[in-house]
């Protein structure tokens, strides 16, 4: 039994009761009627140093059992580090401060290992040290996992690093612009190792953990969204000290997949898996197969892949099949109906002589035609229109839906109860991109715009707080005998 934290919790516990006393005490009714405005407001802060004070006792009341904390730097050690002691380090928790703890600190274990010694109070990039009994416990970056998560959603949901802070502030957790973005990057590269690492390992990454695809009928669907990025030109600073820099539009590309109901809808039982890069579609593609085999695609009953008509996704869906052996009974390729549509529209307004009527006319009857499944009709109506000037273009067009003719198939798709339309991976790319990485005067670095759009799928998937509990408190540490706060 820790007596050590009882008492300290009675402690807080007879401190906490005699404030609320002489708060009860200062409270008066007011003509304004903003008594209980104010009184909220100062119980509120009450708890939440109440709160503090006891999240610190807990955690030095696990520093004092000996035989956890061993085995915490045993496992700093099998990961190269030595121990140096113990240092007194800041820590932020989750009800707002900057607390003060003591405990296990390791360097990373130079011992045999060539090259010039640095200097006294100089330090790596990042740093090297570690301390094995905070990371045990979920910290990082000298933050609580409950202060990460809060950090982390708050500045995903935006809309800008400024509202993040006000609103933490607002709750009682008031952060510097630098300390949230360490916290925030922190948690991001975290997030993207233990990912690498699981695919690596043929592994779930964080928020997955019993996922599979099994038995199921699937949709992947994907596409790319426009950010603007951030690239510092070289050469000196102006006489005002600013760098000159480059914004040039980058396609964020996400990925969705989803499972299907009897009846070809979305399941609302289960959550959908967002992610994506900020890179090129054959990144894209090389992220789709690691979900895939880990996921058990193979063993899916249909996998169904929707896009448009962007000649690397197609290209790219039949080297992934091929990649991971799928059986091509199983998979069904659809084009896009929106883009479909789309592409019938360009055909008929390259034709300037027609009047509105008749473009809005024939692009119904053409329509009509594409869904029933009449696709050699709309083929002969746009040899129609191919003459002239437009000749070219209508030519292209033809070429197109011609390409694309066993991926419109619609009454057959409809009969088998699957999606015509990428409306799931449209939805997410407003909402994980457009809505928070795009807009004017919004600039992105590469990495920060690869953090950002993690976070924003982890949030908007719906699987926020397994990803958090299973990234950071996923770690279990062996000791000798069970350890326990309290007997």
């Amino acid at each position: 039994m820790d007596s050590v934290l009882h008492n300290r919790i009675d402690e807080l516990i007879e401190t906490f009761r005699h404030q609320l006393h002489q708060q009860a005490d200062q409270v008066t009714l007011g003509q304004d009627g903003a008594v209980l405005l104010e009184l909220e407001r100062t119980l509120f802060g009450l708890l939440m140093a109440l709160g503090a004070a006891l999240v610190m006792a807990f955690v030095e009341a696990f520093h004092r059992q000996a035989a956890w904390v061993l085995a915490c730097q045993e496992k700093a050690v099998g990961k190269g580090l030595r121990n140096v002691g113990w240092r007194s380090t800041p820590l932020y928790v989750l009800f707002g401060g900057q607390h003060t703890i003591r405990t296990p600190y390791a360097l990373l274990d130079r011992t045999g290992r060539p090259g010039r010694r640095r200097g006294w109070g100089k330090r790596g990039k990042g740093g090297t040290g570690s301390y094995p009994v905070l990371e045990a416990l979920g910290c990082r970056a000298n933050a609580t996992p409950a202060l990460l998560s809060e950090v982390g959603s708050q500045l995903g949901w935006g809309p800008s690093e400024e509202a993040a802070l006000t609103r933490l502030s607002d709750r009682g957790i008031p952060l510097d612009n630098q300390t949230l973005r360490r916290f925030f990057r922190a948690l991001c590269d975290e997030a993207l190792q233990k990912r690498t690492e699981a695919f690596l390992e043929g592994k779930l990454p964080p928020g997955l953990q019993g996922e599979s695809l099994a038995g199921k009928r699937v949709v992947i669907t994907f596409d790319a969204g426009r950010v603007r990025t951030r690239h510092q030109r070289p050469g000196r600073r102006s006489k005002k000290g600013y760098h000159g820099f480059e914004g040039p539009w980058q396609a964020p590309r996400l990925l969705v997949i989803y499972t299907l109901d009897d009846k070809g809808r979305q399941n609302r039982h289960e959550l959908p898996i967002y992610d994506g890069v900020i890179t090129s579609s054959a990144r894209l593609f090389e992220l789709m197969k690691k979900y895939l085999s880990v996921l058990q695609a193979s063993k899916a009953d249909l996998l169904v892949f929707i896009a448009d008509g962007a000649p690397e996704h197609w290209d790219g869906v039949a080297a992934l099949v091929e990649a991971l052996g799928l059986d091509r009974a199983r998979v069904v390729e659809i084009f896009d109906w929106a883009h479909a549509v789309q592409n019938l529209t360009r055909a008929i307004d390259a034709c300037g002589k027609l009047t509105d009527q008749q473009r809005t006319h024939w692009l119904n009857t053409q329509r009509k035609r594409l869904k029933k499944g009449h696709l050699n009709a709309v083929l002969e109506a746009l040899q129609t229109l191919c003459r002239g000037r437009r000749a070219s273009k209508i030519r292209n067009q033809i070429a197109f839906f011609q390409q694309h003719a066993h991926r419109m198939r619609y009454p057959q798709f409809r009969k088998m109860c699957l999606p015509i339309g990428s409306g799931a991976v449209e939805s997410a790319i407003r909402r994980v991109v457009n809505l928070r990485m795009k807009g004017n005067g919004i600039f992105w670095k590469p990495d920060n715009a690869q953090r950002m759009l993690f976070i924003r799928c982890q949030l908007l998937s719906g699987r926020w707080q397994a990803f958090i509990r299973e990234l950071l408190c996923s770690t279990t540490i062996q000791t000798p005998y069970p350890v326990a706060l309290a007997a």
